[in-house]
């Protein structure tokens, strides 16, 4: 069986059970999930090797459009003010509840005593950091060095986001290269050591969205009795459903996703699902996620072997995915889901394998 067909039979046939399941089935949603499998794999059909060359090169772009609008911002509540009601006055924005984004550029509201994120295109920082992460991976594994020019630039991108998850996405990167991808046992690069070691520490102790932001994320949700919000309630309620039905999961559907919900009956979602990897085990049971893990992984490997690079390269992307995934529901989206597919749909090199050592 082809692969593209094998990841839509599985699709197919975790929607059909669960429909059946619970006697609820939606048009509309079923074939949205169907199209939503669609678009990354006729994306890697379309660009190929070249897939994730353009998609780094896009999120490049507007970083750098994104600081022209940021940073004079950030400098500037005034000018902060102009921007956001600017943004208000276009009236693009369907998707934010304060409807600022115009396309190329979304601002974020200025709360009191809070600082300024740095959003770019993207729904949010924190999904923007998600994807400068993404991006950040696949240009040391085509370039191999840190420093590029795109790199900096995304860097700094990575910083202006102040997000928890992109900064942590960010120092995983930065020790992978430094002590995986370039490992040496010199004095300077113990002495590196220390100093990036008590740069995490610091960070983790003096800055608001980092240790302390967490921890004040886990007390607020860790009570899932209550309307959960964010990563950990999600996370928590993910793992308590999948006790309950391991085998075929129920979220495929969303009319299977929060069928008994009192929430659901008004049409409302209970909560908002913000952890990625739970989330898909509650979507596909136990079985069907693990068979998605193998594929996704393998996809990677299999993209790592045809570009001739070393298999180190699998577990740096694989991480900033993983560590993005685990605080926002990042898979959703065409250029992550597209890596199911990347490793199997393009033109092979002639040459003869080598994985580097």
């Amino acid at each position: 069986m082809p692969y593209w067909l094998r990841v839509f039979s599985l699709w197919f046939i975790i929607m059909l059970l669960q429909a059946f399941n619970w006697s609820r089935f939606n048009l509309e949603s079923f074939m949205g999930q169907l199209m939503f499998i669609t678009y990354p794999f006729l994306l890697v059909q379309i660009f190929k090797e070249k897939t994730f060359r353009y998609f780094s090169n896009i999120v490049v772009f507007f970083t750098i459009i994104s600081f022209f609008l940021f940073i004079p911002s950030f400098i500037s509540k005034e000018i902060h003010q102009i921007i956001f009601s600017f943004g208000k006055t276009l009236g693009l924005d369907v998707f934010h509840p304060w409807k600022t984004s115009f396309l190329i550029y979304t601002c974020e509201p200025l709360f009191t005593g809070e600082i300024l994120r740095n959003a770019s295109m993207f729904s949010e920082p924190g999904n923007y950091a998600c994807h400068i992460g993404l991006a950040l991976s696949f240009n040391l594994f085509y370039y191999n060095n840190l420093f590029t020019k795109k790199n900096l630039i995304l860097i700094l991108g990575m910083l202006t986001t102040f997000s928890t998850a992109g900064y942590i996405i960010l120092y995983f990167i930065i020790a992978y290269y430094y002590f995986i991808l370039h490992k040496t046992k010199d004095l300077k690069t113990i002495f590196l050591f220390i100093i990036f070691a008590f740069a995490i520490v610091y960070s983790f102790t003096k800055l608001e969205f980092m240790s302390e932001k967490i921890e004040n994320y886990y007390e607020r949700e860790e009570n899932t009795d209550e309307k959960v919000k964010g990563r950990f309630g999600a996370a928590i309620k993910n793992l308590q459903e999948i006790k309950e039905h391991p085998i075929i999961g129920r979220g495929l559907l969303i009319q299977t996703r929060f069928d008994g919900e009192d929430e659901w009956k008004k049409g409302e979602k209970p909560w908002q699902n913000l952890n990625s990897w739970t989330n898909y085990l509650v979507q596909l049971g136990i079985p069907g996620f693990i068979l998605f893990m193998i594929w996704y992984i393998n996809s990677i490997k299999k993209f790592v072997e045809k570009e001739n690079k070393s298999i180190k390269f699998v577990f740096l992307i694989f991480g900033s995915i993983f560590i993005g995934l685990s605080s926002q529901a990042i898979l959703v989206t065409p250029p992550f889901l597209s890596i199911l597919y990347l490793g199997y749909y393009y033109k092979i090199n002639q040459s003869s394998f080598h994985i580097l050592k």
